[in-house]
């Protein structure tokens, strides 16, 4: 597949054994995420002040079009999601208008 496509050629010896050590990193990142939420699940979940506000968040999504190669177009779309915080320097006041 390598040489069909990128004209790359590797052989079966190697390929076999980059495949076999990758399938094995990601193996231990795998046994390494679930260990993780067996010590999550494990422990008491911590209580917060019941003075403490909720948090806010704010999400916004946009799509616009792109033109991609042999004049095909394709939407792209992208999200922004953040904390909303109290403004603690409102600004100054509008000036009053005068008629």
């Amino acid at each position: 597949m390598l040489h069909q496509h990128h004209g790359v050629q590797v052989s079966a010896s190697t390929s076999r054994r980059q495949t076999e050590a990758l399938g094995a990193c990601a193996e231990a990142v795998q046994n390494e995420q679930a260990r993780a939420t067996v010590v999550q699940k494990d422990t008491p979940p911590k209580r917060e002040a019941a003075s403490k506000e909720a948090v806010k968040q704010v999400m916004s999504s946009d799509g616009s079009y792109i033109s991609l190669r042999g004049k095909v177009w394709a939407e792209v779309k992208t999200v922004l999601i953040g904390e909303g915080q109290e403004n603690t320097c409102p600004a100054k006041a509008r000036p009053e208008l005068r008629g």
